[in-house]
């Protein structure tokens, strides 16, 4: 029976552990995709009950030309906070499945790791090596995703401080129309 080098088992342990730090950092960044999906929830909600509030007044005032601009914009408003919960309920989802990939990635990884630590024969430690390498390979895929993950977080942002302007807009509009 061939034994492995002590070096190449040594090395094919380092590539093992190096993976499941990678796989950790993953889990760590999914989690913080998901609280500020939950952060953007909850701000879009509070939007979205502000426009049906100022609605709500507008629908109390006379029919002017600004009044029925102002409900045109609060109808707008609200259609772009009903956007955005659907694009949060889509990266929820998307993080869904990122989280179940990620689990399947460190089970494989736990399971190299354990063949490592009882195999010695060489081509034992060839086929560690290719299963490695496609951990490594999925671990990229991942980590990919989490990037278009977080780019399209970033235009929610940018979207959810467009909203929130439109409602201050809103909020100002209201106040000068109405009566006092």
């Amino acid at each position: 029976e061939d034994m492995v080098p002590k070096g190449d088992l040594v090395a094919a342990r380092a590539e093992a552990r190096q993976r499941g730090e990678q796989c950790d950092q993953l889990r760590e960044e999914v989690d913080r995709l998901r609280d500020s999906a939950t952060v953007r929830e909850s701000s879009l909600a509070a939007l979205r009950e502000e426009a049906e509030r100022l609605r709500g007044r507008l629908e109390e005032s006379s029919p002017t030309s600004d009044l029925v601009a102002a409900r045109a914009d609060a109808k707008r408003a609200e259609e772009a906070s009903h956007g955005f919960e659907l694009d949060l309920k889509g990266l929820r989802d998307s993080v869904s499945v990122r989280e179940a990939a990620h689990a399947r990635a460190l089970a494989e990884l736990e399971r190299l790791r354990a063949r490592l630590e009882e195999s010695s024969p060489t081509a034992d430690l060839v086929a560690a090596r290719a299963e490695s390498k496609s951990q490594t390979e999925k671990a990229s895929s991942l980590s990919d995703e989490l990037t278009r993950l977080r780019a399209s977080s970033s235009g929610r942002d940018a979207q959810l401080a467009t909203a929130r302007a439109e409602l201050e807009r809103l909020r100002a509009r209201l106040e000068e129309s109405s009566p006092t």
